[in-house]
This record gives structure tokens, C-alpha cells and sequence, in this order.
């Protein structure tokens, strides 16, 4: 780096950031990407000082992905939807890499359609549960 002001013949000014870390890893694009892709989206806040958020379409029981966001990995999690406006706390799934589907409600209300933000909050565990004669699975957020 330093051999660059001098290279450039002193056009160009060097500024030389220490490292910073989390958990004794250092912060890059890279492992915030990996942590989405893994699914790990409870972490992100302490990367990039907010959760991890990203931008669809709205309508009836379907979210359509912007092209340009990157989705967490398969699983269920918590979310907030938000337009300008409003926001709504619920489940979502992504079935696979740009598939997601609302688990907790049947549909979008009319108040939320259109341009929406989801901010990802956290991923939830399955478990199964013996209820009675039935096993059931179901989902609640994962303490990690």
C-alpha cells in the first residue's frame, strides 16, 4: 500500500483503516454473505449495524425478489414486512433460492401490497412435538 502514493508519484493519498472484527473474525462483504447464505441472519446486525434487509413485491400470498438482493437460505424466520407506512411482524419461508412463501398469513393485507421491505430478524428452529396420538412440527425462534 504504501508503495502506491509513492508508485502514483504522490497523486494518489493512502488512508490505512485498522481491521475491524466480531467474534474475533474479521468483518468483510464476504462473511456477511456467508452468513446469509447460511442462514445466520441474527448475526448481521453486529456486521453492519442493522438487520439484514431486502426489497420485494407484494401481493396477494406471494413476495416476489428484487433480482438484486441476495435471499437468507432455506427455512423459515421471523420477519417484519414494511411499506412506507405500515409494517407487519410474521413467518416466511424460502422454499429455495428465490422462492418465498408467507407462513402465517394467507394473504398480504390490502395496506401492505405493492413495494416492500422485509427485514430479516431472526431464523426459527423446527422441532417435532408429541401432541396426543400426532407428531407435529413446529417452528419458534432459535436462541444461537
Amino acid at each position: 500500500m504504501h508503495t502506491l502514493k509513492q508508485d502514483s508519484g504522490d497523486r494518489i493519498d493512502i488512508t490505512t483503516v485498522d481491521k475491524v472484527g466480531h467474534k474475533g473474525e474479521k468483518i468483510s462483504s464476504t462473511r456477511i454473505r456467508q452468513l446469509l447464505l447460511d442462514g445466520n441472519v441474527e448475526e448481521l446486525p453486529y456486521l453492519i449495524g442493522h438487520s439484514y434487509e431486502s426489497k420485494c413485491e407484494g401481493t396477494g400470498t406471494f413476495l416476489i425478489p428484487f433480482s438484486h438482493y441476495t435471499l437468507p437460505a432455506p427455512g423459515r424466520y421471523d420477519v417484519t414486512l414494511k411499506n412506507k407506512s405500515k409494517s407487519l411482524q410474521t413467518e416466511e419461508m424460502i422454499i429455495e433460492k428465490d422462492k418465498m412463501l408467507l407462513t402465517s398469513l394467507d394473504e398480504i393485507p390490502l395496506w401492505l401490497e405493492g413495494s416492500l421491505t422485509i427485514v430479516w430478524n431472526r431464523r426459527m428452529k423446527a422441532e417435532r412435538v408429541q401432541t396426543g396420538k400426532k407428531a407435529q412440527t413446529f417452528c419458534r425462534p432459535s436462541l444461537i
